[in-house]
């Protein structure tokens, strides 16, 4: 009896031991744009607007590429957003890029979660000269549906740009941060968001928290039963009247989810299987 006992408890500590990964976040992209070919647009992007546009271009850099890749080493690829005449053939088609596939859209929707990943941006002033509106990256983690819109459909909407030399960041397009914008110009910058259980989120940039209202802590735009995210937008949105903007790079995305409880209960429910096996093997 004792035997059966130990080895009860063995069972019990290995299967304990190979659900504990499932409490840990689950990698559902990790995209360094190193196997896609130059002037390609990545394989892993499942919806691409004003990539090769008459007034837009979105490809992979490299060796190589006519866009000079910032981040390195020599060989490096990454990938550029740039609308260099206010969108393509039809004005209110920016470079974008979605992925929501990897991300479980439709059907899964985390509530906690990471998104990391490299930004560049190109300086709009060149040699003293203003050459382009600015330089301007949207950003948009939403959820159940295949492009966000940010009307009612994202928890987080973000603005990177690049304006008459000087960076900015901005939440919901709005409002900046209260302890100061954290992008420069011509500079590489690792950022990072956290999504929380509790309906909020974090932006560090260079592990620096970006504040809001005082606060490192961001509500979520859209907050309650089934909110979360699945679909990730990023891209080079307009300047006013349709201007035009320098390009920016990305490399090095990562998106990362905690599984939800209902899958760690799996878990819970066979560890209790097997204690209620234990006990009924001692009576």
């Amino acid at each position: 009896m004792r035997l059966n006992r130990v080895a009860l408890l063995l069972c019990a500590t290995a299967l304990a031991i190979t659900l504990a990964p499932l409490s840990r976040a689950a990698v559902l992209l990790d995209e360094n744009f190193d196997d896609d070919a130059v002037g390609t647009i990545a394989n892993t992007i499942d919806i691409a607007l004003g990539a090769n546009g008459p007034g837009s271009d979105m490809e992979v850099v490299g060796p190589g590429s006519s866009y000079t890749e910032p981040f390195g080493p020599s060989g490096n690829h990454s990938l550029v957003f740039d609308n260099f005449n206010g969108g393509s053939a039809n004005p209110n088609v920016w470079p974008f890029a979605v992925w929501n596939n990897e991300l479980g859209q439709p059907g899964n929707t985390y509530r906690e979660g990471t998104l990391e990943f490299d930004l560049y941006l190109n300086n709009d002033v060149v040699n003293g000269v203003d050459q382009k509106f600015w330089t301007y990256v949207d950003l948009r983690i939403g959820f159940n549906t295949a492009f966000p819109n940010t009307a009612g459909d994202t928890i987080v909407y973000g603005n990177f740009r690049v304006q008459d030399g000087v960076g900015y960041y901005f939440f919901d397009n709005a409002f900046g941060p209260s302890n100061g914008h954290p992008i420069l110009p011509d500079t590489v910058h690792s950022v990072k968001y956290t999504v929380l259980p509790n309906e909020t989120y974090t932006l560090q940039v260079d592990g620096n928290y970006v504040e809001k209202d005082g606060s490192k802590f961001v509500p979520w735009r859209a907050t309650g039963a089934g909110k979360g995210f699945n679909v990730l937008a990023i891209g080079s949105a307009f300047g006013p009247n349709f201007l035009t903007n320098n390009p920016f790079y990305l490399d090095n995305l990562k998106v990362t989810a905690t599984p939800e409880p209902a899958t760690l209960g799996l878990g819970a429910t066979a560890l209790a299987a097997f204690a209620a096996v234990g006990r009924r093997r001692r009576r």
